[in-house]
């Protein structure tokens, strides 16, 4: 059944989510499930199928991590190579990488060298172009296609180098009659290419010796030689000897100087004496006592006598010997100025008291309390009152 437009636009909506976000299992399902539906779709749109076919193989580079069966990995490498470095234009980072080392370091060690012999097996077979015009392999008669197996022997072939690295790759790109006709991102992506087939080589060679060789031979392991010839379909790689560790420090470093002989012990003419006894220990002075073990005490001598002194007797009293202290007279406004210190009370000699002169006359009324004065009014007789003498009493 043919995809409709809104199927295809669905997809490459969904496509981009799990990309950008980089959900293996969800990538991987995803493009399994369309996977025969979009590589069997014919007509409509051209530009819109051929976008949907790209987000496929970059749904699958994203979860190759989690791919089962190791030949459709290496199938992914051979076809579909160039869907994995344009990953690297969505982040900021070297992506494809990031997710092929994913891979490796899920065997936990386990077939290592076989799987990058496969990975590069399948970076040269892979015939994908970049750029449009074809190249002049170096030592051929004829221009071929701009594939990415001729990209890699012509600069395999045009690098002077026993180990071409970064030095060679930049100045290939830039130098190179068939790179420097190449476009800013067609150059950019030959670049990541012969990086990552450069990357995969040395991983493979590496994880080869350290398999094989003993670790006593170490330092001897030969240097990775690149790519030089190529014969038919195979391509052999030439070896260098690196030179030995030990010889190089044997020639810098100056030999040591020479230990003099040192007498041995065991020579019949040299004899030692025995050390002399240790000098006896001195006696006490006191002679011993008769008896063994027995102890005699020292006579007790008297505690020495000290002259008793009678307590002195002062001559003045103690309170009049006492002077109160001298003060500093202080300048500045009165109200900063401290109080003066009255001077001591003087104390009066113990006299008997002398009787007072001093004597008020004590009256009865005195001693009556305070009374009030008697008023005077009219008299009283019987029923009848004198108001004769009233008014001059008020």
């Amino acid at each position: 059944m043919p995809l409709t437009r809104e199927q295809l636009d669905f997809f490459q909506y969904q496509a981009n989510a799990n990309i950008d976000s980089l959900l293996r299992k969800e990538s991987l399902f995803l493009a399994m499930e369309m996977e025969p539906l979009i590589l069997t779709q014919s007509g409509g749109s051209y530009d819109n199928l051929s976008e949907a076919k790209k987000l496929l193989f970059q749904l699958k580079w994203v979860g190759c991590g989690i791919i089962r069966d190791d030949n459709d990995f290496y199938d992914l490498v051979k076809y579909h190579l160039l869907e994995g470095f344009e990953l690297n234009r969505r982040f900021e980072f070297d992506a494809f990488s990031d997710l092929v080392f994913s891979k490796l370091a899920n065997l936990f060690g386990s077939g290592l060298q076989e799987m990058t012999q496969n990975i590069l097996s399948a970076t040269r077979e892979n015939n994908q172009t970049i750029g449009a015009n074809p190249i002049m392999v170096k030592n051929e008669t004829r221009a071929v296609r701009p594939t990415v197996r001729h990209w890699l022997i012509d600069f395999l072939r045009s690098s002077s180098a026993e180990n071409p690295g970064e030095v060679q790759e930049t100045d290939y790109l830039f130098n190179n009659p068939n790179a420097k006709a190449l476009s800013e991102e067609d150059k950019k992506t030959l670049g990541q290419v012969l990086a990552f087939y450069d990357t995969m080589r040395l991983l493979s060679k590496e994880v080869a010796m350290s398999e094989t060789m003993p670790p006593s031979a170490a330092e001897e392991r030969p240097l990775i030689a690149p790519l030089r010839q190529q014969t038919g379909d195979e391509f052999h790689f030439e070896e260098r000897p690196r030179p030995s560790m030990s010889a190089f420090y044997e020639t810098q470093q100056p030999s040591p100087r020479p230990i003099p002989p040192q007498q041995s012990f065991s020579n019949p003419a040299r004899t030692f004496s025995p050390p002399p006894p240790p000098a006896p220990r001195p006696q006490p002075a006191w002679p011993p006592s008769p008896e063994k073990n027995s102890y005699q005490p020292r006579p007790a001598s008297p505690p020495p006598s000290l002259p008793i002194q009678p307590p002195s007797t002062p001559s003045k009293p103690i309170l009049s010997r006492i002077t109160p202290p001298q003060t500093q007279p202080v300048t500045g406004p009165a109200s900063f100025r401290p109080a003066p210190i009255p001077p001591p009370i003087p104390v009066r000699p113990n006299t008997p008291q002398q009787k007072s002169t001093y004597r008020e006359t004590i009256t009865p009324e005195d001693l009556d309390g305070p009374q009030t004065p008697r008023k005077t009014g009219p008299k009283l007789n019987g029923n009848v009152v004198n108001l004769k003498d009233f008014n001059r009493s008020n």
